[in-house]
């Protein structure tokens, strides 16, 4: 049975990561997906790096956890990770928690722990509630569709906790406490790069995505040349490694700026990245 766009009518692909629309998630029936290797940071016990996805078993596998996503506390990390997952369509028996995201304010909405009658603020979520008095810090990862991987926020804090109407997992309408989320900024660190250096390793690349600051300029012979956001979904470690390690560069290189002004002031004719809008 066909699926429409709910907001342009326009007909939906069924994904491995839920329903698309080729206008509205610019996705491209056609275009062949690129299977990328997972990337960690160098952290022993927790490895992940802010922007990057991760399948949830594996998280819970690495931490301890069950497989069942909510809240979970390592209390040997000092640690709160969150997970939650995304609706295929509507809300349902398996998964009745209304999270969102307001793009205006950059706040989570997640929903505490309870499938029945009104949720307390005791157990995990009253734990949750006073992480910062428990000296826990929160992780957040964040499915974008049904049956994909778990996008890692990275660190938040509750800035608030609220009350909500929303129904139970029988239908019947209850109570429930609604934590507001917000991305921790990330410490600056001194960099180990200086500007405008030539990106040549894995582990120089991979180190620049981790530390989440400045800019790549990405340079192509056949292509304009692009200033990208570190955080951007298209600096992935498999083309860096195609482009400039099997190919020696030779086809383009990926550079490094502490600012966009300052890759701007060496590249001035460069277009913005679609994706990112550096």
């Amino acid at each position: 049975m066909l699926k429409f766009c709910p907001n342009c009518d326009s007909k939906l692909y069924n994904t491995s990561e839920g329903f698309k629309c080729k206008k509205c998630d610019n996705y491209n029936p056609d275009e062949k997906k690129v299977v990328t290797k997972t990337v960690y940071s160098d952290e022993e016990y927790f490895p992940y790096i802010k922007n990057e996805y991760y399948v949830h078993k594996e998280i819970c596998k690495r931490l301890g956890f069950s497989v069942m996503p909510g809240i979970n506390l390592n209390k040997n990390l000092h640690k709160i990770v969150l997970f939650r997952n995304a609706h295929i369509l509507k809300p349902n028996q398996t998964n009745i928690y209304l999270d969102r995201y307001d793009s205006e304010t950059g706040i989570y909405y997640y929903v505490g722990r309870g499938l029945t009658g009104n949720q307390t603020l005791s157990g995990d979520n009253g734990f949750l509630k006073n992480a910062k008095e428990h000296n826990f810090t929160v992780h957040l990862f964040w499915q974008q569709n049904a049956n994909s991987t778990h996008q890692y926020v990275g660190e938040v804090s509750v800035e608030d906790v609220i009350s909500e109407k929303q129904p139970d997992k029988g239908g019947k309408s209850r109570d429930v406490f609604v934590f507001l989320l917000k991305p921790t900024p990330k410490e600056k660190k001194e960099s180990s790069f200086s500007t405008g250096m030539k990106l040549q390793t894995l582990k120089e690349f991979n180190s620049v995505i981790s530390n989440q600051e400045g800019f790549v300029v990405l340079t192509d012979i056949a292509n304009p040349t692009k200033i990208h956001s570190v955080s951007c979904p298209r600096l992935k470690e498999d083309y860096f490694f195609e482009k400039t390690v099997e190919n020696n560069g030779k086809y383009g290189l990926y550079l490094w700026y502490s600012s966009k002004k300052e890759a701007q002031a060496f590249y001035p004719d460069t277009s913005n990245c679609k994706f990112c809008n550096a």
